[in-house]
């Protein structure tokens, strides 16, 4: 491993941090689960009955 050559590889003055985006324009989170009130048991035991 290298020890302290890894920060002289890239300039420090290159590195740039990107600019924080605003929520307000993000998409929706789309919910793909359509069991949102089924148990963990539930679920678990219809997998075992497709087997």
């Amino acid at each position: 491993m290298l020890s302290g050559q890894e920060d002289s590889l890239i300039r420090k003055d290159a590195v740039e941090t990107p600019a924080a985006d605003s929520d307000d324009d993000a998409e929706p989170e789309v919910d793909d689960y359509e069991d949102d009130d089924v148990s963990i048991a539930e679920l678990i035991s219809r997998e075992i009955e497709k087997m």
